[in-house]
C-alpha cells in the first residue's frame, strides 16, 4: 500500500514540475510572438515610407506614370525576396 501511495505522490509532482515547465515555456512563446507582431508591424511602416518617399524623390524627375511604376516594380522586387526567404528558411527546417 506505501509503494502505491508513494507512486501516486510521485507522479502527481511530476505533473507539477511539468506544468510549471509548460508555464514557462507559453510565457516566452508568447512574449517572442508578441515581439515579433510588433517588429512586423514596424517593418510594414518603414517600408510603406520608403516607397512614399521613393516616389516622392522620382516624381521630381519623371511624370507620375513613370514614378508609380518603378516604386511598382520595387514594391514587386521586395516581395519576391521575402517571398523566397520565407521558402529557403522553411527548407531548412
Amino acid at each position: 500500500m506505501k509503494a502505491l501511495t508513494d507512486i501516486i505522490i510521485s507522479l502527481f509532482e511530476l505533473a507539477e514540475a511539468e506544468g510549471r515547465v509548460l508555464q514557462s515555456q507559453v510565457l516566452q512563446t508568447t512574449s517572442r510572438i508578441l515581439l515579433l507582431i510588433v517588429a512586423a508591424l514596424f517593418f510594414s511602416l518603414a517600408a510603406g515610407l520608403l516607397l512614399t518617399a521613393s516616389y516622392q524623390v522620382l516624381s521630381l524627375y519623371l511624370p507620375p506614370a513613370g514614378a508609380l511604376f518603378i516604386v511598382g516594380i520595387m514594391c514587386l522586387l521586395v516581395a519576391g525576396v521575402l517571398i523566397w526567404f520565407v521558402k529557403y528558411t522553411s527548407r531548412r527546417q
